[in-house]
């Protein structure tokens, strides 16, 4: 089994550093992101977070529109997470 590079991982998306979560992945579990473009997804939303917490704002915003704006575009079923939905 590949526990420890998983709890790397793991530890490594708790701190919030998902662009070497992501690398971590691609290098230990290649398949992954193809075999299942949601989590991949689900790491980009994360780092977009990130982004927000860290008061990047800015950095944020153009984080959004190029890599989840065009992401969800190739797989639209992503799009409506995207979307704030309203009560």
């Amino acid at each position: 089994m590949c526990w420890p590079q998983r709890l790397d991982i793991l530890d490594l998306v708790r701190s919030g550093d998902i662009p070497e979560a992501i690398g971590s992945v691609n290098k230990y579990f290649p398949n992954v992101f193809s075999d299942h473009p949601e989590v991949y997804f689900k790491l980009l939303c994360q780092q977009f977070i990130e982004l927000i917490r860290k008061g990047d704002n800015q950095t944020a915003l153009i984080f959004a529109q190029k890599e989840l704006n065009s992401y969800a575009k190739e797989k639209a079923s992503f799009l409506e997470s995207l979307q704030v939905k309203r009560c």
